[in-house]
């Protein structure tokens, strides 16, 4: 019973850590401005990037991915399970879209999810980012690119051979930024259908 409370308070820490938004609090601390009132409403890179120009894209995508590259690997030196490190991945993504003092009105979880991946198993984020830059490539499109790329995740670990556990939990991230991202999905598929 012990067991599972630590389990449960750890999750629990890694959805709050996770919420902490760096495209938000820049914003917020550069203009004075709440962030989701801007352009997209999004508190993520892209929508920072609208604001702050470059320097702010890139600031707050290194902090997200940064966020959820130190949160795994933090885990991991202190030897959680590896149970316990897949849990944290979806609970970070979660917290990064979903955060709780920010009235669950985030960002969309790309950044983040790369960082967590890059920390639980390199490899699986090397072969993820190269099929994104082929995609990217094919597609002159950074949303295919960064979509396909995520939703590899699993596919890669299922590849790997890796347990089923491992590939859904990887599968269940990739649907979670999808979901975030269907609105972004639905536009550009009618910007490409009425461009025909």
């Amino acid at each position: 019973m012990t067991h599972y409370i630590s389990v449960a308070i750890c999750i629990i820490f890694t959805y709050l850590t996770g919420g902490l938004n760096t495209g938000y609090y820049l914003v917020r601390y550069s203009s004075g401005k709440d962030i989701r009132s801007q352009f997209s409403g999004n508190a993520g890179a892209s929508n920072a990037g609208r604001i702050l120009g470059k320097k702010g894209f890139a600031i707050s995508f290194a902090g997200d991915f940064l966020k959820g590259f130190v949160i795994i690997f933090a885990a991991r030196q202190l030897h959680f399970s590896n149970t316990v490190l897949l849990l944290q991945i979806p609970a970070c993504v979660l917290g990064h879209i979903f955060p709780l003092q920010l009235g669950f009105r985030g960002g969309k979880g790309v950044s983040t999810s790369g960082g967590a991946i890059l920390a639980y198993n390199p490899l699986i984020f090397i072969i993820a980012f190269s099929i994104l830059l082929v995609i990217m490539f094919v597609s002159k499109s950074r949303l295919y690119g960064g979509l396909i790329g995520i939703l590899s995740f699993g596919i890669i670990a299922f590849i790997l051979n890796h347990s089923i556990f491992e590939c859904g939990i990887l599968l269940f991230t990739s649907q979670i930024i999808i979901y975030k991202h269907k609105h972004d999905i639905m536009l550009a598929f009618n910007k490409q259908s009425n461009g025909k």
